[in-house]
C-alpha cells in the first residue's frame, strides 16, 4: 500500500506542480492592427504538385498545406507550410515569378507562396466578415475577423 500512496502522491504533485501551471492560460488580446499586411485566403481547390501528390515528404500539417519558400522559387529552401486558411500577404502585394510575398507564421517571417493558391480574403461562414492582421498581447502576429 505504501508504494501506491507514494506513487499516487508523486503523480498528484506532478499534475499540480508541473502540468497545472502549463494549463493556466492568460488571455491574449489584440494590441493593434499591423500596417503593411493584408489578409488573403487559401483557395480550396489547390492545384496538384509535389506536396499534394506525395512526391515530397509529408510535413506536419500537410500534404494539403502548401509550402512556403525563402525566396520566390521552388528551388529555394522551404521554410515551412501554410497550415492556416488565412495568409498574411505583404502589402502592397508583391508577386515575383508566380509567388506572393507573405509574412509567414506567428512572427511574420518573410516567405513566398504560389500565388495561384491564394485569393482575396473571404470567410465561407460569413461573407460579410472583415479580416485584419494584428499584433497580439503575447507579441505574436494574428488575425482578427469581425
Amino acid at each position: 500500500m505504501s508504494t501506491f500512496r507514494t506513487t499516487a502522491g508523486f503523480v498528484g504533485c506532478l499534475l499540480s506542480c508541473w502540468v497545472g501551471p502549463a494549463l493556466s492560460f492568460s488571455e491574449v488580446t489584440v494590441v493593434k492592427p499591423l500596417s503593411g499586411y493584408v489578409c488573403m485566403s487559401l483557395k480550396s481547390a489547390q492545384k496538384p504538385n509535389g506536396w499534394v501528390t506525395g512526391a515530397l515528404q509529408k510535413p506536419f500539417g500537410g500534404p494539403d498545406s502548401p509550402p512556403v519558400y525563402s525566396s520566390p522559387s521552388t528551388e529555394s529552401a522551404r521554410i515551412g507550410y501554410e497550415v492556416t486558411p488565412i495568409v498574411n500577404a505583404v502589402q502592397p502585394l508583391e508577386t515575383i515569378n508566380g509567388f506572393l510575398h507573405i509574412g509567414w507564421g506567428q512572427n511574420a517571417k518573410s516567405g513566398w507562396i504560389d500565388e495561384s493558391l491564394v485569393m482575396p480574403y473571404r470567410s465561407p461562414a460569413n461573407p460579410n466578415a472583415k479580416c485584419a492582421v494584428v499584433l497580439l498581447s503575447n507579441g505574436r502576429i494574428g488575425n482578427e475577423v469581425k
